[in-house]
């Protein structure tokens, strides 16, 4: 092709320096972010341990920081198994102990130089069906799935899953959502920093949220739910309903069939009811109290910061 007039000739060996610097730098760069990862990450270690174990025991797991997933199985033991990840110093220096005490088994996982090293803890652990959980970690979320026992459970900053489980929930974290769900017995759920999703339980929920929203479905007990800084949805209940936001929406969902007895009120919004309330003159938009189908439930909602709305289903 020849050249283009009017337009400067094309210096390919110009061009091509150009290039070869720019590859050579970026390049350069790549080099040196794959060896900064393969230092922070030069090391892995694994502990397994099998302990035995009998129905209606405890398990108490302490950890420094990481992950703790815990299930439920058909065993006759407690299995413990741990991954720690990171830099050799970190990964070297995590210590890990699981022994058989007189009520169960205690495993414990300290971090000697106190997250001053780039490391990743992850623990699976699985348990007999019966049995009872107390777990905590500083700084990971918390799994339990498959349990009939006690269960306390506690993250400094992560999320916590609960599902399919038999035995009160004692669940509290410090940065983290919470979500609970087919539940056979009562639940407590607090959090500093997220939201909270509590669905199917048959038992009394109380929950507690500084920072986030709060749902509730489908429970079959007393529900009590405070946040400070949320909406909360509540549906599909069958008792008494205690609700506090200090700053969002209220949204209750109930049967048309209802007899519930009303108290809500409402500090920046109005309150509206889709059943007819007795009686049924409102003194103000902000409030309203009265009986649905002759009384009954107590049914009490209160919000600082948005509009209550008691739906029916």
């Amino acid at each position: 092709m020849g050249p283009n007039p009017g337009h400067a000739p094309y210096n390919l060996m110009a061009e091509s320096s150009t290039i070869m610097k720019f590859m050579k730098r970026f390049g350069l760069t790549i080099i040196t972010s794959l060896i900064a990862v393969s230092v922070n990450f030069a090391a892995e270690q694994t502990f397994e341990k099998s302990l035995s174990a009998t129905s209606g025991q405890t398990l108490h797991l302490v950890s420094d920081r990481g992950s703790i997933s815990v299930e439920g199985a058909d065993l006759s033991s407690v299995t413990v198994r741990a991954t720690v990840r990171g830099s050799k110093k970190g990964v070297s220096g995590f210590q890990i102990s699981a022994e058989l005490g007189t009520d169960g088994v205690s495993v414990f996982g300290k971090d000697p130089v106190r997250g001053r090293e780039n490391i990743l803890v992850d623990f699976l652990v699985k348990v007999p069906r019966e049995y009872d959980l107390d777990v905590r970690t500083a700084g990971g979320p918390l799994q339990f799935s498959g349990i009939t026992g006690r269960v306390k459970g506690s993250t400094g900053g992560g999320s916590l899953t609960v599902r399919n489980m038999k035995g009160t929930q004692d669940l509290r974290s410090g940065g983290g959502s919470i979500v609970v769900e087919d539940i056979h017995g009562a639940v407590v759920a607090e959090t500093g920093g997220g939201s909270i999703s509590v669905r199917r339980v048959a038992g009394n929920v109380r929950a507690t949220d500084s920072g986030g929203p709060i749902v509730a479905e489908n429970i079959h007990g007393t529900v009590t739910v405070e946040t400070k800084g949320g909406s909360i949805k509540i549906s599909g209940g069958d008792g008494e309903i205690q609700a506090v936001s200090l700053g969002g929406p209220i949204e209750i969902f109930v049967p048309k069939t209802i007899a519930a007895t009303i108290d809500a009120s409402s500090g920046g919004g109005e309150v509206v009811c889709d059943l007819p309330v007795t009686p049924s003159q409102k003194v103000e938009t902000s409030r309203l109290q009265g009986t649905v189908n002759g009384g009954g439930i107590p049914i009490h909602a209160h919000t600082d910061g948005g509009s209550i709305k008691i739906r029916a289903e």
